[in-house]
């Protein structure tokens, strides 16, 4: 897990997250969350970030691996990029952490949470296009906050 200065946090290890080309959360993945998420939850939802946060997105990233789905290599990995995303959002739902949540609670979280694709390239530190280093999972927080973990 990486905590970038946009405040965004990212899981990185692309072999713990999901297995190639799926977008099922791995047991360890979903253990490494169970323990997050209830801490990160306990950050998020304090008095003084309800009128800071705007939006926290969460972003499924893939490489450029053809999966075979459509035919369209783009667009399937769009698609697992999307799911990837949108499975993290409906684990969050299950866990305790949320659904202890008061209702005020879950309302705002709901209000916030959007699962969104982040497919496409990136750039390494020397500037050269990669996109075996897009594997991962990013959850940014949208607007001027500065969470204390």
């Amino acid at each position: 897990m990486k905590l970038d200065n946009d405040l965004s946090i990212k899981f990185t290890n692309p072999q713990v997250l999901f297995p190639t080309g799926k977008s099922e959360i791995t047991p360890y993945f979903q253990t490494v969350l169970s323990e997050f998420l209830p801490k990160y939850l306990s950050v998020v939802l304090q008095d003084k970030y309800k009128d800071k946060i705007a939006e926290i997105r969460i972003e499924g990233h893939t490489d450029t691996k053809p999966i075979g789905l459509t035919g369209d290599p783009y667009i399937d990995n769009m698609k697992l990029s999307q799911d990837r995303g949108r499975n993290v959002l409906a684990f969050l739902r299950t866990q305790e952490c949320f659904s202890s949540l008061k209702t005020d609670e879950k309302e705002r979280l709901q209000y916030w949470l959007t699962a969104t694709t982040s497919y496409g390239r990136t750039v390494d530190k020397d500037y050269k296009l990669t996109f075996e280093s897009n594997q991962k999972l990013t959850i940014t927080n949208q607007d001027e906050l500065n969470l204390e973990l």
